[in-house]
């Protein structure tokens, strides 16, 4: 579940994004720029940390960004200084999650998480949202993680819906079948 703080603006940059019909590219960059955060070590504990003044923490945004900060788009960039402005640079990864949602939401698009015993690759992964949008006759947008008490198969979730292939499913309804004849 994101903050509060995220919820508020996520809200604002896509009500703003969205009435200029740039709600999608919005959030390839914002993702982009977060993806980029995330895979320098110690960024996101940087950005974080209540220790860290946020004149420091924008510095560092900007530094970051300079190379690319013509190409990002207006009120993302200025929502990124704001964030800096109010020490609220950490909270960037939970709007990323909220914006999704809404664009999801705006598409219609429904978001759904799946479980794996091991990382599924993006062909699997597609053909799965494939799948499961046509039993949900919607589109699916999934993520994915790692599950260390499966054994095998895969355990869906979108909304209130639950798909469960999973090996230990399989050998339960097996048992069950053996034990009832």
């Amino acid at each position: 579940m994101a903050s509060p703080v995220a919820e508020k603006y996520a809200k604002a940059l896509f009500a703003v994004a969205k009435q200029k019909a740039t709600h999608a590219a919005v959030f390839a960059q914002m993702k982009t720029v977060v993806d980029a955060l995330k895979s320098v070590e110690g960024a996101s504990a940087f950005f974080s940390s209540p220790l860290v003044s946020a004149n420091l923490k924008l510095e560092a945004l900007k530094k970051a960004l300079s190379s690319q900060i013509d190409q990002i788009n207006p009120d993302l960039l200025q929502l990124l200084f704001v964030l800096g402005d109010n020490n609220r640079l950490g909270e960037l990864g939970n709007l990323r999650e909220v914006y999704q949602r809404l664009l999801n939401e705006d598409l219609g698009i429904k978001q759904g998480h799946v479980r794996t015993a091991t990382e599924l690759d993006k062909a699997a992964l597609t053909d799965l949202e494939s799948r499961v949008g046509s039993l949900l006759k919607a589109k699916v947008s999934l993520s994915q993680s790692i599950d260390a008490t499966l054994l095998g198969g895969v355990l869906v979730q979108v909304g209130g819906w639950t798909f469960d292939d999973s090996l230990s499913s399989h050998l339960h309804r097996l048992s069950e079948n053996l034990i009832n004849g």
